[in-house]
């Protein structure tokens, strides 16, 4: 099986992003391990450039011919669209268009929590962390008086994410969400009904794993691995977390 990767850019394992490494990481089993033929469609550069040697830079004006040439000269039989700005989105018809004419399935891949637009950013705790550190005060606060006005505004952003969410769910044959509990509210935003959408969690990338024996002396220890993002990987609450566990201890 051939299955080419559509991604913002092209996919370097030193870029930061969960999205970014989960599909070196796929695109790598997928290779070494499945024997499947692995090529990259990307639409911005990277300056440590992606180990998958057969790739395509996709540039506008959308070039129907060449994509198309390079579907059928590299026998791709699924396309994974793993990641893309809602400027680059804006192919995705004609992509489908051009992968139903040739009977190649294409898998939308969505890395994060459907409408983490809304929900991600708005907390009293980031806005108290903008003040301190006097970065983007002014966002923060936006984004808390957005959170405060929820009931109302939150029925709104959806309508407002509605054809974004869309564009994705119509252009694809299977939705691969990450957790079950996302789909409707995928469903919900993208104002869908039909069962296309599925759960797969993402990928372990350790390559070394404990044995049986280690693991009897393994110390109680919290360790989180993430990069230092505030506003999405919400440190700062895993830290006050940590603080109600002691408290109970």
């Amino acid at each position: 099986m051939n299955i080419l990767f559509l991604f913002n850019t092209d996919v370097s394992p030193s870029a930061a992003g969960g999205a970014t490494n989960m599909t070196h990481v796929l695109a790598q089993a997928l290779s070494e391990r499945f024997g499947c033929g692995v090529s990259l469609a990307f639409f911005n550069q990277h300056p440590v450039p992606s180990p998958i040697q057969n790739k395509i830079r996709i540039t506008a004006p959308f070039n129907k011919d060449r994509f198309e040439a390079f579907l059928l000269d590299n026998g791709v039989n699924v396309i994974i669209i793993s990641l893309l700005s809602k400027q680059n989105m804006r192919f995705l018809p004609d992509m489908y268009k051009l992968a139903h004419k040739h009977g190649i399935k294409v898998i939308q891949w969505f890395h994060m929590m459907p409408g983490y637009e809304i929900a991600n950013y708005g907390s009293f705790s980031r806005f108290w962390f903008a003040v301190k550190t006097r970065k983007r005060i002014s966002v923060h606060f936006r984004h808390l008086l957005l959170t405060w006005l929820r009931v109302v505004i939150r029925p709104l952003a959806r309508l407002y994410l509605r054809p974004k969410y869309r564009l994705l769910y119509d252009n694809c044959d299977a939705c691969v969400l990450l957790s079950p509990h996302f789909i409707p509210d995928f469903m919900r935003i993208a104002g869908r009904k039909t069962g296309k959408c599925c759960a797969i969690g993402n990928a372990l990338t350790l390559e070394n794993y404990i044995t049986p024996e280690a693991l009897t002396q393994k110390q109680k220890e919290v360790l989180i691995v993430s990069r230092l993002d505030e506003p999405m990987k919400r440190l700062s609450l895993a830290l006050k977390i940590w603080r109600e566990i002691e408290r109970e201890e």
